[in-house]
């Protein structure tokens, strides 16, 4: 009986060819190229953005610096009681919260790109508490509200960029006084912050506002917030820049809120002996 042999087929789909892999790698090399260039296009895109904001925020500055001079000299020949008053110091107030929005859209591109820079020098906690509420007591007086402070005694100097930390306690505070009612109170605590924490100086905005719901206390610091209306107290970039300024030096920012009793914003600053001397950093290296 004659043997029967099989004889394997070989097909186009066992052996791909030469030419198909060479189209595959050309196709795979071409896509490669593509997203590199998309990219390049991305980040040039970007540093142009942020050159625009930069330069309209300095710009308008000045063209503001012009108008508070003359509402400045105008003040001078008007009395308190006058007619016009109220509005002359309504345009100085304005003028101050655009001049600070300006200031706030540069350093939101700072902390959103990663490159803002602070100094750590020891700061003093008494004289920074007393500068912070006298630099919003116009505000706090214009509405009006009770600003105290309540520092413990013996706290040790902070590791800080002194006029940062001033930039995130005035932020904080006039975000404060905009959503408590007439009448209410606004406390600047200091006090020594907890083991967990990393020692230093832990700082917190008490008011009797409104509250903020749980379901909206995380869009507090997110730099695009839908709410910017009670309850959500979010106004503006101030303290998307106040969290990015606080991490900056090592710190933490958070929020406790009670619906109708009132909320406390609070931070930490690292301590004054956790930043190296020159001299010890270059011995270091």
């Amino acid at each position: 009986m004659a043997r029967v042999t099989r004889k394997k087929v070989t097909t186009k789909r066992d052996k791909p060819s030469a030419r198909s892999s060479t189209s595959l790698e050309s196709e795979c090399e071409r896509l490669e190229q593509l997203c590199h260039a998309l990219e390049e296009r991305a980040e040039a895109m970007e540093v142009a953005h942020r050159q625009t904001v930069s330069t309209v925020s300095h710009d308008l500055c000045n063209a503001l610096s012009v108008i508070v001079m003359s509402a400045r000299l105008l003040l001078r020949t008007v009395a308190p009681d006058a007619p016009g008053r109220k509005q002359l110091d309504a345009i100085l107030r304005a003028c101050d919260e655009i001049e600070q929005l300006a200031r706030d859209l540069v350093d939101a591109n700072h902390v959103e790109a990663g490159t803002l820079r602070v100094d750590h020098h020891p700061q003093d906690i008494a004289p920074l508490v007393e500068q912070a509420l006298e630099m919003a007591g116009p505000a706090a007086a214009a509405k009006p509200v009770t600003l105290s402070s309540d520092v413990a005694p013996g706290l040790s100097a902070v590791a800080a960029d002194r006029e940062r930390l001033l930039q995130v306690l005035l932020t904080l505070i006039t975000n404060a006084v905009r959503f408590t009612p007439r009448g209410g109170r606004i406390t600047l605590r200091a006090e020594a912050a907890a083991p967990s924490s990393g020692r230093g100086v832990q700082f917190s905005i008490v008011d009797t506002g409104p509250g903020i719901p749980v379901d909206q206390q995380d869009r507090l610091f997110a730099r695009f917030s839908q709410s910017r209306r009670p309850p959500c107290q979010v106004v503006g970039l101030g303290p998307y820049v106040a969290k990015g300024i606080v991490e900056a030096h090592g710190g933490t920012i958070w929020v406790d809120s009670q619906v109708g009793v009132g909320t406390t914003v609070r931070f930490t600053m690292p301590p004054a002996d956790s930043v190296q001397p020159p001299a010890a950093i270059a011995a270091a290296v």
